[in-house]
């Protein structure tokens, strides 16, 4: 976890509220907390995600693909998580109600209900229905997300069902 500030922090310096120090190292520290909790699928889902995850970002690193500011990094970090966490022979659709459960857990609701959280959601879930093709999959994700303590279910679930079945 420590790539997040000691790597790219530190190449492209974007303080405390940029992706790296907000999001990056902590969901990292987060996930890693959790590993003892999961199944044997769900640890190795998490120990092929999280290097995903990052060299994702390695590019950032390379003189000639240095980004041109904080919110380039944000943004291309955001958009790599469906793809990590839906990698072919490696996808959170294929894990049990249990580990999406506690994975799910660790994450914090202004990080769901923002605009990012709802894309990579809809992204996500419809990874999963075109992987299981059995729309009760992305549904069950679909439930546990709103069940982790959305404040308004109703309005979030069209949000996100717009999000995976419209644009």
């Amino acid at each position: 976890c420590d790539f997040y500030v000691d790597r790219l922090d530190d190449a492209f310096p974007c303080g405390p509220s940029g992706y790296a120090r907000a999001y990056g190292r902590p969901y990292c520290e987060y996930f890693l907390d959790l590993l003892p909790a999961l199944s044997p699928l769900g640890q190795a889902w998490l120990s092929r995600t999280l290097p995903c995850l990052q060299n994702a970002l390695l590019p950032f690193l390379q003189p000639l693909t240095a980004p041109r500011n904080c919110r380039e990094i944000h943004d291309t970090a955001f958009a790599t998580h469906p793809t990590c966490y839906t990698q072919t022979g490696n996808s959170l659709c294929a894990l049990d109600l249990p580990d999406l459960a506690i994975i799910l857990s660790v994450l914090e609701k202004r990080d769901l209900l923002n605009r990012d959280g709802r894309r990579q959601i809809a992204k996500v879930m419809r990874q999963c229905l075109h992987e299981a093709r059995q729309p009760e999959r992305a549904r069950t994700l679909l439930v546990l997300t709103l069940k982790h303590g959305l404040q308004n279910p109703a309005v979030k679930a069209v949000q996100i069902c717009q999000g995976l079945f419209g644009s």
